[in-house]
């Protein structure tokens, strides 16, 4: 009888954990940020473009994002690269605090094979780095939602 109850007890405690989704942290590239994961998410190797480090997806029903890194040298900042590319699709960039992580966002439209995406972009630098995360939505309420909670893991190492 101990067995048995040790048994489920164990077996419900590794089912809560599975539910709970990933918690080990995935770095952005070589900068120091870090995410976390939803259940069901994994890096897919892709064709990157320029700057692009990695590609994350879970199905054809959730939203997809992109992440690209470059040096910001002598001359890029985090302020005029955000603005740069807010004007390159006809939006403005605006100034965003995401765990005490000072970046910029701004919103583009974007198509894919016929579609048009509305993409979240925020961006974030570390002392060599901008880091800019892409979240490809269709525009729902449930899709920022996710967007929030992939960015609420986002931690500066």
């Amino acid at each position: 009888m101990k067995k048995r109850s040790f048994f489920t007890l164990l077996l419900s405690s590794l089912l809560a954990l599975a539910a709970c989704g990933n918690t080990k942290p995935i770095q952005l590239g070589t900068s120091d940020y870090s995410i976390v994961l939803p259940t069901g998410y994994a890096s897919v190797e892709d064709d990157f473009g320029e700057d692009q480090v990695a590609y994350f997806y879970k199905d054809d029903a959730s939203i997809d994002f992109e992440v690209y890194q470059w040096e910001k040298g002598a001359d890029f900042t985090l302020e005029t690269e955000a603005k740069y590319w807010a004007n390159e699709y006809g939006t403005v960039a605006e100034e965003v605090t995401v765990n005490n992580i000072n970046g910029w966002k701004y919103n583009s439209v974007e198509a894919w094979e016929g579609n048009n995406y509305t993409v979240l972009n925020y961006m974030f630098e570390d002392d060599t780095y901008i880091v800019e995360l892409c979240f490809w939505t269709i525009g729902t309420e449930e899709e920022y939602a996710d967007v929030n909670e992939i960015l609420n893991t986002l931690k500066k190492n």
